[in-house]
C-alpha cells in the first residue's frame, strides 16, 4: 500500500490489534510517530519503507528501507500467524462450469509496456 502521510492511532485503545505490512508512506520519513510510551494497544509494522520530498534534502534523495516495530506485542510470530489466520485458512470459490479455468490475479502493478498480460486459448 501507498499511504500519504503517517497513521494515526488513539492511544488509549486497549482492544486494537493492528498489523501493517508491506506499506510505503510519502511525505513523512517516520510513519511510526502513533508510538507513544503511554499506548496501550498491539502492532506489528513490517515492510516499511518511507520518502520525503523536500528539495535540496538529502535524506529525501533516497527511498529509506524502515526496521520492523512490534509494540505491546510480547511474541511478534505468534502475533503474526494470529493476524493472518483468517487469511490463510480462506480458499477461492471454485468455477464449477467444465473446461474452464479459473486466474486470480492480485496487486500488479504494470506499466512501460506494449501488452501487460495477455490470455490465450
Amino acid at each position: 500500500m501507498y499511504l500519504q502521510g503517517a497513521v494515526a492511532v488513539n492511544s488509549n485503545n486497549p482492544s486494537l490489534r493492528l498489523l501493517m505490512w508491506n506499506i510505503h508512506s510519502n511525505f513523512t520519513l517516520n510513519p511510526f510517530k502513533f508510538f507513544q510510551p503511554a499506548s496501550n494497544f498491539k502492532v506489528a509494522c513490517m515492510g516499511f519503507t518511507a520518502q520525503c520530498f523536500v528539495a535540496n534534502d538529502k535524506k529525501c534523495e533516497t527511498v529509506i528501507n524502515l526496521d520492523d516495530q512490534f509494540k505491546g506485542v510480547s511474541n511478534n510470530q505468534a502475533f503474526i500467524l494470529d493476524m493472518i489466520g483468517d487469511d490463510r485458512a480462506a480458499m477461492p470459490r471454485r468455477y464449477v462450469r467444465k473446461n474452464a479455468t479459473n486466474i486470480y490475479i492480485s496487486r500488479v502493478s504494470i506499466g512501460d509496456c506494449a501488452t501487460a498480460i495477455r490470455f490465450r486459448n
